[in-house]
């Protein structure tokens, strides 16, 4: 008998949060806009880890949410959560802080895309071999710097910039080891023995 299980519960709590910061009242608030001058002000850097969990609809939550689970689940199992929350937290920062010293300062940060990029980005490395590029990691990339850039030269309410940056930090990540098994990381291999 196929059972139902949970599978990855950090997964599956980043999703939940996504749907509460899209819907409950007051959430939009946790979206991140300004400049670099409003880290002066202590709510600044609550947004910086909170912005990715607020949607501005539900067409952009389900375009996000429908990509974050069917990449994050293989990720968070591959590299355990602490590591990939590590991957999501780092990622939302660096995309919040680029955010406020390039972007538009009355335009709001929200949405999971960066997160989505990164994933993308990452992904590509889990079945590679340590030290290595795969061909399909370079192709990946290439295509997708060119989606977002040729994106970017058209007048559109999307952050090109969220979605480079997101790719960016996957492809660092990746690069740096993460997206592997804990052996892979650290040059090990194991053998299975059948008796």
């Amino acid at each position: 008998m196929n059972r139902i299980r949970l599978g990855a519960p950090l997964t599956m709590l980043i999703a939940a949060g996504c749907v509460l910061g899209t819907y409950l009242p007051g959430a939009a608030h946790f979206g991140i806009s300004g400049g670099l001058g409003s880290l002066l002000l202590p709510w600044t850097w609550v947004r910086l880890v909170t912005w990715p969990f607020v949607h501005a609809d539900t067409a952009h939550l389900l375009g996000n949410m429908m990509l974050f689970l069917l990449l994050s689940p293989n990720l968070e199992k591959k590299q355990g959560w602490f590591e990939f929350g590590f991957c999501l937290l780092a990622t939302a920062v660096v995309i919040g802080l680029c955010h406020l010293a390039f972007g538009r300062g009355h335009t709001v940060l929200v949405g999971a895309s960066g997160w989505v990029f990164m994933m993308i980005l990452l992904s590509t490395f889990v079945s590679g071999e340590p030290g290595t590029i795969s061909v399909p990691t370079l192709i990946v990339a290439g295509l997708f710097a060119w989606q977002e850039v040729r994106a970017a030269l058209t007048p559109n309410q999307i952050s090109q910039l969220a979605h480079l940056l997101g790719g960016v930090c996957g492809l660092v990540f990746g690069l740096l080891g993460s997206g592997r098994e804990p052996a892979a990381r650290a040059g090990h291999t194991t053998t299975a023995i059948a008796n």
